[in-house]
């Protein structure tokens, strides 16, 4: 089976500077830099069936996630260069990233119970756009699941394909896809850092990966039939998400989410 373990994260968002010249003789100084607030993510819970997912998160002096607390986990962040490149738990699981260039991983490598695999991934325009699982088995690496995921000219996505490698055939088999894609104009705050693009890449969660939210789509598991999702939100000041209705699939979920904002 593929190894997903559910764990979350945030990093901060780099601050952006505006300043005013003056002319020569103005005699005035320069106008006080202007700065965004930068939103760090405390804690989201998932509600379906009355049933709470809560995650929390504890973080650095610099604003890094260092632990992630899921389902009764606890993971453990490590940074090299700003950049995540392990993640430990104290049941022994243990992730590292590798990386190339950038802040967008290259390779992610799992070992689970002494269960190892990895992804290896291809980049487009600073974005994400393949994902092949590969599962180990007596030192043999062997293609499990791709994953395609296509972007509109603006960065939000356009199409998610998933499929399944059979070896006997030496083929793959779409599994499921999401289209018809329409999403907000607001932040995402799963993008805003690489550390929650590595856990969103973790969990699979490739329609996290877009430039903003997902509003509607058509999600296709092949072995049901084609569900639309409408997700309605709240948003706080700055454009963060701070709650997510979600209809469409068999059960109603609602999501909530809060920051520390500075």
């Amino acid at each position: 089976m593929k190894l997903t373990n559910k764990i979350l994260s945030m990093l901060a968002i780099a601050g952006l500077f505006f300043f005013a010249g003056c002319s020569d003789d103005s005699g005035n100084d320069p106008d006080p830099a202007e700065t965004t607030t930068q939103c760090y993510l405390k804690s989201t819970n998932e509600i379906s069936q009355g049933s709470d997912y809560l995650s929390t998160y504890t973080y650095d002096a610099s604003n890094n996630i260092i632990a992630a607390s899921a389902d009764g986990f606890t993971y453990d962040l490590k940074y090299t260069a700003g950049k995540v490149t392990e993640i430990t738990s104290e049941d022994g699981d243990l992730i590292t990233i590798e990386y190339e260039n950038g802040m967008l991983p290259s390779k992610i490598n799992y070992l689970f119970e002494g269960d190892t695999a990895y992804s290896r991934f291809e980049i487009s325009n600073d974005n994400i756009t393949k994902d092949e699982y590969y599962e180990v088995t007596d030192g043999e690496s062997v293609l499990a699941y791709v994953s395609f995921i296509q972007y509109n000219t603006d960065g939000t996505l356009s199409t998610i394909t998933e499929q399944e490698y059979d070896a006997d055939t030496d083929k793959l088999t779409t599994v499921s896809t999401v289209k018809n894609i329409v999403s907000d104009d607001k932040i995402n705050h799963y993008t805003t850092s690489n550390a929650l693009i590595i856990i969103s890449l973790l969990d699979d969660d490739f329609d996290r990966l877009g430039k903003s939210n997902i509003l509607s789509a058509e999600y296709d598991y092949m072995i049901n039939p084609a569900s639309n999702i409408v997700n309605s939100y709240t948003y706080n000041n700055e454009g963060y998400p701070l709650s997510k209705n979600q209809k469409g699939f068999s059960d109603e979920t609602d999501f909530t989410f809060t920051y520390d904002c500075k």
